[in-house]
């Protein structure tokens, strides 16, 4: 979604309230809004992890879950899933391959962004991703990296300020990710 684009105001209770403004005005203002979290993991138990690009605005540099991005006007959850993952990292997948695992709102002040109040939309996708699939959008993603749950937990738990500050989603999903393919 660019600056520009079109988001649905939602209230404090994550309801849609018929306003609509663009990604900035929504920060600028600390509007709530909806965004999604996609979380992909691979056949051998391991996370894609992106690495922020230099040019973003908001942490450059910081590790961060494998896409996310804002929710456009109209769309679904699922809709912006598919966009973000295809824009991110060239991926395609299927509606039906986005499990809906937990929903949290964030409220974050951002240095020269503003008031970062989201209802986030969180997705486990499971599936095995060709590497040569993966096409990286530079001005979104450096890098990314497949990193198996336990030493995720561990690198989380060890240095949490190398991620993209989530305090609500990064554990959250750590422990449930440990529960679901058993500690590793």
């Amino acid at each position: 979604m660019t600056p520009t684009e079109q988001c649905d105001v939602l209230d404090e209770h994550g309801n849609p309230t018929g306003q609509m403004v663009d990604r900035e005005t929504a920060h600028q203002q600390g509007l709530w809004h909806g965004v999604v979290r996609v979380w992909i993991v691979n056949p051998d138990r391991q996370l894609l992890l992106q690495q922020r690009s230099a040019n973003r605005k908001a942490f450059p540099h910081l590790w961060e879950l494998s896409a996310s991005g804002h929710m456009q006007a109209g769309d679904t959850a699922v809709q912006t899933a598919q966009r973000e993952t295809l824009e991110e990292l060239g991926l395609t997948i299927d509606a039906a391959n986005f499990e809906l695992v937990f929903r949290v709102t964030k409220e974050l002040t951002v240095p020269d962004v503003g008031s970062d109040n989201e209802w986030g939309e969180n997705f486990l996708v499971e599936r095995a991703v060709d590497p040569a699939d993966i096409k990286l959008d530079s001005h979104e993603v450096a890098a990314i990296r497949w990193v198996p749950i336990g030493e995720l937990a561990l690198w989380y738990a060890d240095r949490p300020t190398d991620f993209y500050p989530r305090p609500n989603e990064w554990p959250r999903m750590i422990t449930l990710l440990r529960k679901r393919y058993g500690e590793l």
